[in-house]
């Protein structure tokens, strides 16, 4: 029973592996279960090696999208788009096609989680009670727009989050 239960897991692996690795992966798989039964810690170089070969090459946009993130978490002065963009040189819609590529969401959507993050932890800290202040220093046009956007993301109004805080 064990064994046709061990059988059919591989052959499910075996399905799930080949799609996305090809047919070597799965070939060495095997092979390095053949030749290392009696010895299993010799079976991960074997597998580890396979894997790094098939690794993507390095893609410099990693690093670009990994410096805009860095700007946005280092210096909350910078609550637009079009601000990051011009620090770094490039278009806003640059900004935004790598965003969706590497990221998956838009530039404005991580800008707003990080500053609506930083209201948060003023608000727990007790720094902050005047709303309207703190919607324009996180880049919003109103407080009611803040307000909304706190509230979907934190469950509470920002008033009902310091009381809770407090």
């Amino acid at each position: 029973m064990l064994v046709a239960v061990t059988a059919a897991l591989v052959a499910g692996l075996r399905a799930v592996a080949v799609p996305v690795w090809g047919e070597p992966v799965a070939q060495l798989a095997h092979a390095s279960s053949l030749r290392t039964r009696a010895c299993p810690p010799l079976r991960l170089p074997a597998r580890e090696g396979a894997l790094r070969a098939r690794l993507p090459a390095r893609d410099r946009n990693v690093d670009v999208v990994a410096a805009l993130v860095r700007t946005m978490l280092e210096d909350p002065a910078v609550v637009r788009v079009d601000e990051l963009a011009a620090r770094h040189a490039m278009s806003p819609r640059t900004l935004q096609r790598l965003f969706r590529r590497y990221v998956g969401v838009s530039p404005k959507w991580v800008l707003q989680r990080y500053r609506l993050q930083e209201a948060a932890e003023r608000i727990a800290e007790g720094r902050d009670g005047d709303w309207a202040a703190t919607a324009l220093e996180l880049g919003y046009f109103d407080q009611a727009h803040f307000i909304r956007d706190f509230k979907a993301l934190v469950g509470a109004s920002p008033a009902q989050y310091a009381g809770a805080a407090a």
